[in-house]
């Protein structure tokens, strides 16, 4: 009404369209005018923050969209319990940085949206774990040359990740097998080769966890320990 006119139209492809208005056959002043056309299939995301977290750690990622057009873009996180998080964000040289802190394991959904459509990959699924929380019983009794000896880890409250055990003695890594027993949980079995000092470090992730110190002994010999170095 009142001689205002609404134009709308639906673009087919996300390349640059050019929008020219007349009247009378004159063109309006500041026509024609580009319009970039963007779709949720123009915008990446990548980081740590999207995929795996350390728990109390801070962690990130970045979404880049075409012509460095931000302003779009929405990012909402949820807690495993269902809390919503609200993330930092700053523009830099890569697009959009968005930094968050995790405060408790279990899985967080991570969306990301571009003008309320959800880009590529989003809802991300990302696993918060806490190595802290793995539990180590290191082996009892005496660790013998050429006798199984075993220990036990608890990764039940440690989140969702890998687990990497080495045993060597004077720099020399020795085979070890891992049994799970259920519920997160492993025996570890290694055989000494020598009366010496074994090593037996155990990461989760990549985090650090423990070093297990197997005093080893020969059979007959009654004195023998095994200590453990925190991380």
């Amino acid at each position: 009404g009142n001689a205002k006119f609404l134009f709308t139209f639906i673009p087919k492809t996300n390349d640059t369209h050019t929008i020219s208005i007349k009247f009378n056959g004159n063109q309006l002043t500041g026509f024609p005018k580009e319009c970039q056309i963007l779709s949720t299939n123009d915008i990446t995301t990548r980081g740590p923050g999207l995929s795996q977290a350390l728990l109390g750690a801070q962690t990130w990622f970045t979404v880049e969209t075409p012509h460095g057009n931000t302003t779009d873009v929405q990012v909402t996180v949820f807690t495993p319990t269902n809390e919503k998080l609200n993330p930092s964000t700053r523009l830099t040289a890569d697009g959009l940085r968005v930094d968050w802190i995790p405060s408790e394991v279990g899985t967080y959904i991570v969306h990301v949206a571009f003008a309320g459509n959800a880009v590529p990959g989003s809802p991300f699924r990302v696993k918060c774990y806490d190595p802290k929380k793995v539990i180590v019983t290191p082996p009892t009794g005496e660790s013998a040359v050429r006798k199984p000896t075993r220990f036990l880890i608890d990764a039940s409250r440690a989140g969702e990740g890998n687990l990497e055990i080495s045993v060597n003695y004077s720099g020399r890594n020795i085979p070890n097998q891992v049994v799970p027993i259920g519920n997160s949980r492993f025996e570890v079995q290694f055989i000494p080769q020598e009366a010496t000092v074994h090593y037996c470090n155990i990461l989760f992730n990549g985090e650090l966890v423990l070093v297990i110190l197997c005093f080893v002994v020969h059979m007959g010999v009654n004195e023998s320990a095994n200590k453990t170095d925190d991380a």
